[in-house]
Order: structure tokens, then C-alpha cells, then sequence
């Protein structure tokens, strides 16, 4: 009888469980990965910062560059995190 009560009691919580997960999420599903992220929805770069001395189209690329290979990277400062407390600019 202890063995029918606790096999009932555990279908209830994953009838449950499973009842739960299945709400629809009222925002709908995420999109895909490469649709998460365009080019023509990124804000533009903010202004490059008083050392830089190039071209504004060659500070876009700079600051695209930089953002993919450092993930710490600020593109107001121009720098990137190498170590806990340290920031260097990013010379890419």
C-alpha cells in the first residue's frame, strides 16, 4: 500500500512539474542566434576619446576589432581589463 501511495504521490509532483514548464511564455520564444543580434540595430561607436588620432570610419572598425577580442573592452576609454584592477588601450 506504502509503495502504490508514494508511486501516486510522485506522478502528481512530475504531472505538476511538467504542467508547470508547459505554460506558454508570454514574450514567445527567443529568436534564433543570428537573429539576436544585427549589424543595423547596434548603436553607432560613441566618439573616440582624445588620443585617437585616425579617421572616424578607421575608430569603427577599431572599436569592432577590439570589442571581439576583448570582452572587457569600453570603447569610451578605449581600454580592456588584463588583470584584476589594470586596464591597458587597445592597440588593434
Amino acid at each position: 500500500m506504502r509503495k502504490i501511495l508514494l508511486a501516486a504521490a510522485a506522478t502528481f509532483i512530475i504531472a505538476a512539474g511538467t504542467q508547470a514548464h508547459a505554460q506558454p511564455d508570454p514574450n514567445g520564444p527567443p529568436p534564433p542566434p543570428e537573429m539576436r543580434h544585427h549589424r543595423d540595430d547596434t548603436p553607432p561607436p560613441p566618439p573616440p576619446p582624445p588620443h585617437w588620432r585616425h579617421s572616424h570610419d578607421q575608430w569603427q572598425r577599431h572599436v569592432e576589432q577590439c570589442s571581439e577580442r576583448y570582452r572587457s573592452y569600453n570603447p569610451r576609454t578605449d581600454r580592456y581589463v588584463y588583470r584584476r584592477g589594470h586596464t591597458a588601450i587597445c592597440r588593434l
